[in-house]
């Protein structure tokens, strides 16, 4: 994923930004919900976490193709 960084709206106070590896920790330590408001750059709004999750997954640039291997020398007519 990009580093899109994630901020959550904890407490009426926003904390972060955060990278999606703090969310799955701070989830699975329950420092927060899916339902807490959270917000990520290109966003208009604050949404629940769990939507914006879903919005940084979309968003994440796909890989770049690899190039095939470059060709030995050639002799040209």
């Amino acid at each position: 994923m990009a580093a899109l960084g994630i901020t959550i709206l904890k407490h009426n106070a926003p904390w972060g930004p955060f990278t999606r590896a703090q969310i799955e920790d701070g989830l699975a330590r329950g420092d927060f919900t899916v339902k807490y408001l959270a917000h990520a750059p290109g966003l208009k709004e604050w949404l629940p976490l769990g939507e914006v999750l879903d919005y940084v997954d979309r968003s994440a640039p796909l890989p770049m193709p690899s190039l095939p291997p470059v060709p030995g020398p050639r002799v040209l007519p």
